[in-house]
């Protein structure tokens, strides 16, 4: 998993919360630096209208934000959870959504 977030699930998350645009994105370890990506999605036609690069340096301000964020595998497990949810396989979607809280746990 990449990290990405699918546009069909960024546009179900959309419609559930009233929004036209949601903003994604994935923060990359690489050497002493991150790589972060972030898109902007077009909830009403699912497509990609923005994207954003940036490297970032290491530093202790960094490791402050990143510490805070929510794990990479978390956001991957509840982003299947959307798309099995979408697909309407609640059992496999219930699954997934709970790998994401377990992971989730310690960080808030």
């Amino acid at each position: 998993m990449s990290g990405d977030v699918s546009g069909e699930t960024a546009q179900a998350i959309g419609q559930f919360l009233g929004a036209n645009r949601v903003v994604t994105g994935q923060f990359i370890p690489f050497g002493d630096s991150y790589r972060w990506r972030f898109s902007a999605i077009n909830l009403e036609t699912a497509r990609v209208v923005s994207v954003v690069r940036l490297n970032v340096r290491d530093d202790s301000m960094v490791r402050s934000l990143m510490k805070n964020a929510a794990p990479i595998a978390a956001m991957s497990a509840f982003d299947q959870g959307m798309n099995y949810l979408l697909q309407q396989a609640y059992d496999a979607a219930i699954g997934e959504f709970t790998q994401a809280l377990n992971r989730y746990v310690g960080r808030v």
